[in-house]
């Protein structure tokens, strides 16, 4: 009769293989899926990986932003001040549409004047509290703000990253972000997720970049970009938000952002 009692130190080594074998097809598994999911930006020639295709990131954008509006107090009551708002944002749209075809762009101007930030959801939701809009001197300067936001939009870097934190927290699951009917604590989770992220240089610059083409398509000054570097002194205050709000439009390496961009 066979003995299978295997001596205790057998069954330890064999338990740590057959661990290493799971956790190694795992990760190649992840690593194909991954491969599968890089994608070059038709409008940035880069590749990258995203889970969402640009429009599952604009269903999602829509279903998340009211919520989203409502954690800034709402939209602005002042309908003078939505249609500004919207006019240059859609001026700056209109002047590039081929490349954003994808994309669903609205502009919206929220209720808090406590809080001096902007920030744009996938798919091409915008936001910019009126604590910043009222910063603002000129339309110019609502250009540079509002393109870089859709250059952020333009560049996927909300939907970059979002894909990238769930693949090191899920793993190739990540494909139960793209489901067709969010429910409300879903949504808030899409949300909660989006919050834990935060924009590198390189996509501040490149949405920049988007920005001075936009703002040179649409006529507007692209000079403006130096006028607003005084919004620097805001970060603090802009701290008080979730992290992938704090970098709009003039937070941290704002002088590098300029040299590069103005060239």
């Amino acid at each position: 009769m066979v003995n299978w009692n295997w001596p205790k130190s057998d069954n330890i080594k064999i338990r740590r293989l057959v661990g290493l074998l799971l956790f190694a097809g795992v990760v190649f598994a992840v690593l194909q899926w991954y491969s599968g999911r890089r994608l070059v930006n038709p409008a940035t020639g880069r590749k990258q990986y995203i889970a969402l295709t640009p429009q599952e990131e604009v269903r999602k954008g829509l279903h998340a932003a009211p919520q989203m509006a409502a954690s800034f107090g709402g939209l602005h009551p002042d309908e003078a001040i939505r249609k500004r708002v919207k006019s240059v944002g859609n001026k700056l749209v209109a002047r590039a549409r081929p490349s954003l075809l994808p994309f669903k762009f609205d502009f919206h101007i929220l209720a808090d004047s406590s809080t001096i930030n902007a920030f744009a959801l996938p798919g091409g939701q915008i936001f910019i509290t009126a604590g910043l809009l009222g910063k603002l001197k000129t339309d110019d300067q609502l250009a540079v703000v509002l393109g870089h936001e859709i250059g952020h939009v333009i560049g996927r870097h909300a939907g970059e990253r979002l894909s990238e934190w769930n693949l090191i927290q899920g793993g190739a699951d990540t494909d139960s972000l793209a489901k067709e009917n969010d429910t409300a604590s879903e949504t808030e989770a899409y949300i909660a997720s989006l919050a834990k992220m935060r924009y590198g240089l390189d996509d501040e610059q490149e949405a920049d970049v988007f920005a001075i083409k936009l703002m040179r398509l649409a006529e507007y000054d692209p000079g403006a970009f130096p006028e607003i570097t005084h919004l620097q002194t805001q970060e603090s205050e802009m701290q008080k938000r979730p992290s992938y709000l704090t970098s709009h439009p003039g937070a941290i390496h704002w002088p590098d952002r300029i040299k590069e961009i103005m060239k």
